[in-house]
């Protein structure tokens, strides 16, 4: 049997009067550039709808196998993506930074999730009902596009990992990784940091963590990442892509 040492909701921290709420409501949803193409009267009635969800340790969200009934979008911290093997074993196969939605696919497909979603420690989501954005997309088909859209940039990172990591050797398939994780955490097409363990990557890059350590220190001694404190930037994408490219090729 599985042990949750993360407890559903009662992490939930209320920091704000409902008057800073709706400010950051505002604030938060008119510039955030998913939506920037939206009616703007759409965008209204979703600032409407939501609330800020503040968390100060790691707090379970929606639970494997059930339903997705809230819309999330990461303001600070972010969500991991859980799975877990028959034997109980788990594994984050995704953590979603700022300017991230949790999940498009849950909100319209209304088919339960096969993952657990995690908030970080300090988080700070805004959480819209997915019932309220499927009504307000009845009216304004262009949150269609934009979920199709969203949902289409992740297919493709996945697809690419699917196809490409097969091909690539140890060090090679590191660099893939982390050039697609940096691509998942935030806005689309836009680097940035990557926050996961080194365990957690080696565990998706399907290598031992010494190996993932030296393919870690290659790539940084030869200027295409940066490894600091709890987390790993990309400095030179060109230079990554072509060393990826070069795995590819052998």
């Amino acid at each position: 049997m599985r042990t949750m040492c993360k407890i559903l909701h009662s992490s939930f921290v209320p920091t704000m009067s409902s008057e800073e709420q709706h400010s950051m409501l505002e604030l938060v949803l008119r510039h955030d550039p998913t939506l920037n193409q939206l009616d703007p009267k759409a965008v209204e009635e979703i600032v409407g709808a939501a609330r800020i969800e503040a968390y100060k340790v790691p707090t379970l969200l929606n639970s494997a196998y059930t339903a997705v009934d809230t819309m999330r979008l990461v303001v600070k911290g972010h969500i991991e993506l859980m799975s877990y093997s028959e034997s109980g074993d788990e594994a984050c196969i995704a953590m979603l930074g700022p300017n991230s939605w949790l999940t498009w696919i849950g909100c319209f497909d209304e088919q339960p999730t096969n993952h657990n979603f995690y908030s970080s420690s300090d988080a700070i989501v805004v959480a819209i009902p997915a019932k309220k954005i499927r009504d307000i997309a009845d009216r304004y088909p262009e949150l269609y596009k934009i979920a199709i859209r969203e949902i289409s940039f992740r297919f493709r990172l996945l697809m690419e990992w699917t196809t490409e990591s097969v091909l690539l050797k140890n060090e090679f398939r590191v660099a893939k990784l982390l050039l697609l994780v940096s691509r998942l955490n935030g806005m689309p097409n836009e680097l940035n940091p990557i926050l996961y363990t080194q365990d957690k990557l080696a565990h998706l890059s399907r290598c031992t963590r010494q190996t993932l350590s030296r393919s870690l220190q290659q790539l940084a001694k030869e200027g295409m990442i940066e490894i600091g404190y709890r987390r790993i930037d990309i400095i030179n994408e060109r230079k990554l892509n072509t060393f990826i490219s070069e795995g590819l090729a052998r």
